[in-house]
């Protein structure tokens, strides 16, 4: 204040016009009340930064707590993904097995889709997934001379000249031969479609004298077999005699086939009769 004064003294002492400021504070200043507004001012300031400071506070708990919902229901997520992903992963680990396996399941099911006597690859379908080689067909189709050639050679294609000689058409022993050694059946599929899939005109005929052709074909094989034997030992004896016992009883079973046809053939003419 003394230093205002004073400046105002030496302007008027100089001759010049005093400048007075018409502002009240500079008019009458009070530092008590300027540093008590100055105060206030700074309270205020620090209420209105708390407030702020509890808000940020309560905005930082709400945000724990949400990153802790979140993480929880990320765990949950993960578990659920894994045990999906687990499932996912099996399923497509058994659906690649099984179609690993699905050619040999074709094969094991039935064959409705391919119709008897398709050619596919070179293979002739008999039918129920039973095929021989177009070739073989062929073959047995040209050089055979009547039906019960064809089917004899057919038969040999399919199942094979050891197998037929290790095995008979119905798998039981003859009646005159109860004590010999039972043979297995051959495969009723394979023998099955021989007798559905004949090219005569007589088919009914010729598909009851399926099962007799492969009972001379199995015989016809035997005693093949057994006249090579005899022309190698020196027991001519006792291979005749096994010549005899088998050829006997593979014919005992082709008679026995014939007899059942010539019963289905009088049943079928009674029927006839009757129903003249």
């Amino acid at each position: 204040m003394q230093e205002y004064f004073l400046s105002k003294y030496q302007e008027l002492k100089s001759g010049g016009e005093a400048k007075i400021d018409p502002s009240p504070r500079d008019a009458n200043p009070n530092p008590i009340k300027d540093f008590a507004n100055e105060t206030n001012n700074s309270k205020n300031s620090i209420e209105h930064l708390k407030e702020l400071n509890k808000k940020l506070s309560r905005q930082v708990e709400d945000l724990k707590l949400e990153n802790k919902e979140i993480l929880k229901l990320n765990i949950e997520l993960k578990k659920t993904v894994t045990g999906e992903f687990s499932n996912i992963t099996l399923g497509i680990f058994l659906y690649l097995d099984q179609f690993k396996n699905l050619k040999t399941y074709n094969a094991q099911i039935p064959q409705e889709d391919v119709k008897a006597g398709a050619v596919l690859k070179d293979q002739v379908h008999l039918g129920r997934g039973v095929y021989i080689s177009k070739a073989c067909y062929n073959d047995a189709w040209f050089r055979s001379t009547s039906g019960s050639h064809f089917v004899k050679t057919i038969a040999l294609y399919v199942f094979g000249s050891q197998t037929l000689m290790n095995s008979s058409v119905t798998g039981k022993s003859s009646n005159n031969h109860k004590k010999a050694q039972q043979k297995p059946a051959l495969d009723s599929t394979k023998l099955y479609y021989l007798s559905e899939k004949h090219p005569d005109k007589n088919v009914p005929a010729e598909i009851k004298l399926i099962k007799t052709y492969i009972a001379n074909k199995i015989s016809d094989l035997n005693r093949t077999t057994l006249r090579q034997k005899k022309k190698g030992t020196n027991n001519t004896g006792s291979d005749d005699e096994e010549t005899r016992s088998v050829d006997h009883g593979e014919r005992n079973e082709t008679e026995e086939q014939e007899n059942d046809i010539d019963t289905d053939k009088s049943r079928e003419e009674g029927v006839s009769d009757n129903s003249d």
